[in-house]
């Protein structure tokens, strides 16, 4: 019964809830990755870059502050941090990076600044590009970007219905399965498995490709460099919160049934089942 030690069950959906709301603010926070990047192996001046799943920012020398949005092309299974007038304008830039079609004249001028304080933009007097195929670029993996965000929106789904679940078994005693305090542990358990399958694919390709290229359009055509200067940041980090939320509600719940197992007072009763042969009417 739900009714006995139900305190577990509801302290399992206020840390169910505080799972959800750990993945939510690593979802919407731009520090999935940061560091810098060198115009090359002499120059002094630094930037800094740093971006989550779906935007962030290049401070170029500490000067322009450029708002760069996650670009993707499924069709060639790349992304890289991109910025132009509009989607379109930052799809086909992506394609001629991928075809290996580069503008020596490009500049950020045309990327939204949050802030400034002149304008010093890279030219061809740094390092150029001397590739002539996507080969030679370390692109980010389009794959492994969508099945992030796809795994994270199911933890965050499978989070939310479990803490809401818990709730409801606090104040009822559903009688089917997935209603009942026992389906919790299988919900909480899928939330686990979906952070830690995000985490083992954005981790992989943070330590084949993101360390040695950041995937700026600067570092893609050989403009800068960032190899070995970017770091996983703490919106990756912080998900290892929630993988612990979920644990401890697992546990909560096992204790609960340890202490109801211990209960004298709760009863397992056997039916006999009336089609059983062995039963004679005499």
């Amino acid at each position: 019964m739900v009714k006995t030690n139900r305190g577990y069950v509801f302290a399992s959906a206020v840390i169910s809830a505080a799972g959800v709301a750990l993945t939510l603010l690593s979802l919407s926070t731009e520090k999935w990755i940061h560091g810098q990047t060198r115009a090359d192996e002499l120059s002094p001046e630094l930037s800094d870059v740093n971006y989550g799943l779906f935007q962030g920012n290049f401070k170029q020398f500490s000067t322009v502050n450029y708002q760069v949005l996650m670009t993707c092309s499924f069709k060639h299974n790349v992304c890289a941090l991109l910025c132009g007038k509009d989607g379109d304008e930052r799809r086909t830039l992506l394609d001629n990076l991928y075809e290996g079609n580069i503008d020596p004249s490009y500049s950020m001028s045309n990327c939204p600044v949050t802030t400034s304080v002149y304008y010093l933009p890279i030219s061809g007097s740094h390092r150029t590009y001397s590739g002539s195929a996507s080969s030679d670029m370390k692109f980010l993996n389009a794959g492994v970007w969508l099945c992030t965000v796809i795994f994270i929106i199911l933890s965050i789904s499978t989070g939310l219905f479990s803490a809401g679940l818990a709730l409801y078994n606090t104040v009822a005693n559903p009688i089917e399965f997935f209603l009942s305090v026992k389906s919790l542990f299988i919900y909480n358990g899928l939330a686990c498995g979906f952070i830690i399958l995000y985490l083992i694919l954005w981790g992989a390709m943070y330590n084949i490709v993101i360390i040695h290229n950041v995937g700026l359009y600067y570092t893609l055509v050989g403009q800068m460099s960032s190899d070995k200067m970017v770091y996983l940041g703490y919106s990756y980090w912080i998900n290892f919160g929630p993988l612990v939320a979920y644990t401890c509600s697992v546990g909560l719940l096992y204790y609960r049934e340890y202490l109801n197992a211990k209960d004298p007072k709760q009863k397992n009763v056997i039916l006999e089942d009336s089609a059983d042969p062995n039963i004679y009417l005499y």
